[in-house]
């Protein structure tokens, strides 16, 4: 899990076996892996890309956040 990050696993209260995962982070919680994915990439408008080097330049803290978060959804 990442940094600051929790997740919760909860059953479904209608009686399926089915579950859902909470992700609360700074007292806010993001009832899908979706819903985190919009509030981190909102950070992309805080990347600067460097043309000669061909890479991204880090700005803020978003580009190991957003590693993070994206391996976590491949896997």
């Amino acid at each position: 899990m990442l940094h600051g990050w929790l997740a919760e696993k909860r059953q479904r209260e209608n009686g399926s076996r089915a579950f859902d995962i909470y992700y609360y982070h700074k007292s806010k919680q993001y009832r899908s892996i979706v819903e985190v994915r919009k509030y981190v990439f909102r950070g992309l408008s805080k990347l600067e890309v460097d043309q000669e080097a061909t890479g991204v330049k880090e700005v803020s803290s978003y580009i190991a956040f957003l590693q993070e978060v994206i391996s976590m959804t491949t896997s």
